[in-house]
């Protein structure tokens, strides 16, 4: 095959630009961020469904908090009725002792209560604290996705921006090239990772490091100034 210099120069363009639009699209899959966005993802669905958790403890102990405040109510007001019944009886001994036995159980049930409430209050106290901290580490987390979001969308904008700069320069170079050139060029670019051409350099092929024989350098020059590498199939560039 003979290719003049300008076709030449032009397919080692083309593949520059290929190579680099893929860097650069490899460089926006592993931008750090995404790895950081991911991360804060995953903690805070975690977190949450703590939360979750944590809300049902606490909706439970105020249940039970409600539950001892109201039992206790109404045990103050038997005391208050029984202590009545008391003042009106005066000076009849059983009635005055059967509410004094009333009465005392109550005391006894209502500072039962007073305990359980206490310790319902402490429970939700705890609970409190754990829904603060878990409120802060959300805050934490949102921050940190917030600002890792910013700067890859910041990097993926200019990435992307570059990529479609360096594909449209590709586009515009094929043009200028035979069509039947860029259609091997094409297939051999697709199969060899985006190194579709190289050049012989001290009998070797620049691509793959394969030497080639100077009989068979000699021979491809009888066809024209670009052969094809024995060992990678490359085109390649004899001069």
């Amino acid at each position: 095959m003979r290719l003049d210099e300008d076709t030449i120069a032009d397919l080692f363009r083309i593949q520059s630009l290929v190579l680099e639009a893929k860097g650069a699209a490899k460089e926006l899959e592993e931008l750090p961020e995404r790895a950081v966005i991911l991360a804060a993802r995953t903690k805070k669905r975690a977190i949450e469904e703590k939360n979750i958790e944590v809300g049902k403890l606490y909706e439970a102990a105020e249940s039970k908090a409600a539950a001892f405040a109201e039992e206790d109510a109404a045990l103050a007001e038997k005391q208050r009725k029984a202590q009545a019944d008391i003042d009106e009886a005066r000076g009849s001994y059983r009635n005055v002792e059967a509410r004094s036995k009333e009465m005392n159980g109550y005391a006894k049930r209502r500072a039962v209560l007073e305990q359980n409430l206490s310790d319902v209050l402490d429970e939700l106290a705890r609970i409190e604290t754990v829904q603060k901290q878990v409120s802060m580490a959300l805050a934490a987390l949102n921050s940190k996705e917030a600002e890792a979001t910013e700067a890859f969308v910041e990097k993926g904008t200019a990435l992307k921006r570059r990529i479609a700069q360096l594909d449209a320069e590709r586009a515009e170079i094929e043009q200028q090239v035979p069509a039947d050139v860029m259609r091997a060029f094409q297939q051999l670019s697709d199969r060899t990772g985006g190194v579709a051409i190289a050049r012989l350099a001290g009998g070797a092929c620049s691509a793959c490091r394969a030497p080639v024989d100077a009989a068979r350098v000699t021979h491809m020059r009888a066809s024209g100034n670009v052969g094809n590498c024995p060992q990678c199939g490359r085109l390649l560039v004899l001069d």
